[in-house]
């Protein structure tokens, strides 16, 4: 039985040979149309077996310019840019709503308070004094 099985998983291998996936045949990859993976950065003229980087990343390197502020860049700076975006709006229109529930009004608050560079500049270190 242990040689069936052996000889199966050959045979199975072998058909999986063929001679269109040579060095000689074409590089074109055809790609699923939805699977969560960003196809638009990769560079399928780059033979994955080569330079599985380029051809995995290529068109996004080409086309990414880092912000000359960051040590690296990709989608997850650009998450944490949108987010924090995101957040200043919301925390800038609850400190401008007076009519804002508690939390809010503490929020809106809290960043004036932030932002009052001159009060806290004159207070110091005045309001740590008792501690």
């Amino acid at each position: 039985m242990m040689k069936f099985c052996v000889a199966l998983a050959c045979a199975a291998l072998l058909a999986g040979c063929n001679p269109a996936s040579s060095p000689e045949a074409s590089t074109a990859v055809d790609l699923p149309v939805q699977s969560g993976i960003d196809f638009a950065g990769m560079d399928t003229s780059v033979r994955p077996q080569d330079d599985f980087f380029a051809y995995a990343n290529g068109t996004w390197v080409e086309n990414t310019t880092i912000p000359p502020e960051e040590s690296g860049w990709g989608s997850f700076n650009i998450l944490r840019d949108n987010g924090l975006a995101q957040l200043r709006t919301i925390i800038e229109d609850v400190s401008g709503d007076t009519g804002a529930d508690d939390a809010g009004a503490k929020i809106g608050n809290f960043y004036t308070a932030w932002l009052d560079l001159a009060r806290a500049t004159g207070l110091g270190v005045k309001p740590l004094e008792p501690l």
